[in-house]
């Protein structure tokens, strides 16, 4: 048996290569094999034929190097959750071979710390938020905002800057009557943005004008429409009303979107009203809900509860249950029946002796 000596050319060479990257071979494992054969015994390869290896291997690697650069500027221009196919998408990317080497990337940004692995979703990631903000105790820049807030509020309450301030109302309870007598109180001394989710144009106009001042004053308030994504558009550094908060379903969805809002806030703050079911304590979403707000109000028809209040005005004074009694007088002027006070708290009755009870009976 004869063996026939076989010779390779620069030609069989690039096909290898070629073939190699079909495969999605890494650039480097290119580079190896491209070494290896080039000084393989009898190969033969043209000068001209070598100068197109070389410039295959660096087109694979300029593109890859592109690529890596392309994805890492998308992870850290994202926010939260993401999916690998997002990146795919967003970089029009399609062939096989870019999807495989955006998942490389992503890998390797893991191992860099840059991103983690989310949840049990295969190809799903979370950007590491590692920017940190050092706290001076020392000198705090925050002063309190003097708000003026409807039924006196501010006189038990301390409104700092980031605050959340929850009205959770029944239906028909006042909610925007509340908030439209706080931004009326306060428009001549805040920047006031106000995000109404329900009222037409006319409708909030007929609304505004019951409060008895000239319509031109209310041009000192940004209204607008807004129904959702309302982080998207909180003004950091102003007072932000959210009428209403709106949900249908999914109601522990409400946590993470006042959680949003919260971190959108640098000097300013949010009043954010929210749909209360009958009898409840805490509006839709739950105890959830009661998380990031300083003040968390409960309004029924005729009574508000302060649920939740966190910075007390009076160090001897806790407002936390107090409930006020109120009519409410053509849409917007609240009369005080009964001020502030805890309710009393009713003794159970105790239980007759069955040996009572079965003397009264005979």
């Amino acid at each position: 048996m004869t063996e026939d000596n076989v010779s390779l050319t620069g030609e069989d060479l690039l096909k290898i290569l070629q073939g190699m990257m079909r495969q999605n071979f890494e650039v480097g494992k290119l580079a190896q094999v491209q070494h290896l054969l080039r000084n393989a015994p009898g190969m033969d390869i043209s000068e001209e034929v070598s100068e197109g290896i070389n410039r295959f291997l660096l087109g694979i690697g300029t593109k890859e190097r592109n690529l890596s650069q392309e994805v890492k500027e998308w992870v850290l221009s994202s926010s939260g959750v993401f999916l690998s196919s997002n990146v795919v998408k967003e970089l029009g990317l399609s062939s096989r071979s870019d999807t495989k080497n955006v998942s490389k990337v992503l890998e390797r940004l893991c191992a860099e710390e840059v991103i983690e692995k989310y949840g049990e979703k295969r190809g799903c990631y979370r950007l590491r938020e590692t920017d940190l903000q050092q706290m001076d105790i020392m000198n705090p820049s925050e002063t309190s905002l003097e708000l003026v807030y409807p039924f006196s509020l501010g006189s038990v309450f301390v409104t700092l800057p980031r605050n959340i301030i929850i009205v959770a109302g029944e239906p028909d309870s006042g909610k925007t009557a509340f908030l439209m007598t706080f931004t009326e109180a306060n428009k001549d001394a805040f920047e006031i943005h106000y995000f109404n989710s329900e009222m037409g144009e006319m409708e909030l106009r007929s609304r505004l004008s019951k409060f008895g001042r000239p319509m031109s004053e209310w041009q000192k308030v940004s209204f607008w429409e807004r129904s959702s994504n309302f982080a998207d558009v909180i003004r950091p550094d102003a007072v932000n009303i959210i009428d209403f908060l709106e949900i249908t379903d999914d109601f522990w969805k409400i946590g993470t979107w006042i959680k949003q809002i919260h971190d959108r806030l640098r000097k300013g703050v949010a009043i954010i009203a929210i749909q209360k079911a009958r009898g409840a304590a805490v509006g839709r979403g739950g105890h959830v809900t009661l998380e990031k707000p300083r003040l968390y109000l409960n309004m029924e028809p005729g009574k508000i509860t302060i649920v939740k209040c966190k910075n007390w005005r009076q160090e001897d004074f806790n407002p936390n249950g107090q409930e006020l009694f109120f009519r409410l007088v053509k849409g917007c002027n609240f009369i005080i029946d009964k001020y502030w006070e805890k309710p009393e708290l009713i003794e159970p009755k105790k239980a007759r002796a069955y040996n009572s009870f079965a003397r009264g009976i005979n």
